[in-house]
């Protein structure tokens, strides 16, 4: 995103949502939380948000849970290639519901971050009674 231009942006996410295509975005903008806690967030900014109501859309919270085993906090980049036999297992989970964004950027933010933690608390614990 460009900081000095987000019009520029917005509006190519608004084509790309309007051709139906979905867009993925983590509202932390980068891997964050504390390394072994799948529970951790770091610091939400408001892109996501400003970004759904723009385009006029809802947000579907997305919990990822595992990934540290393809890509930890530490590397710079994901590990391709790893043997399939050792790789642990990622849980992707959804929730039922969009989040409707309203307009107030940081208050839409917040409420994200509310569905984000219970989808993973819900994911860390669906992930830890499948893969012991």
């Amino acid at each position: 995103m460009d900081r000095n231009d987000p019009a520029v942006h917005l509006e190519g996410a608004r084509r790309v949502l309007d051709a139906g295509i979905p867009i993925l975005v983590m509202p932390e903008g980068a891997l964050s939380g504390k390394p072994g806690d799948p529970t951790s967030l770091g610091r939400f900014k408001t892109g996501a948000a400003r970004l759904a109501c723009h385009c006029d859309v809802g947000i579907w919270p997305l919990a990822l849970v595992g990934t540290d085993s393809v890509w930890p906090r530490s590397r710079r980049f994901p590990r391709f290639g790893i043997n399939p036999l050792r790789r642990r297992h990622v849980l992707v989970l959804g929730d039922d519901k969009l989040i409707p964004v309203g307009g107030d950027a940081a208050a839409d933010r917040e409420r994200i971050r509310e569905r984000m933690v219970k989808l993973l608390h819900e994911a860390t614990e669906l992930r830890s009674a499948r893969c012991p």
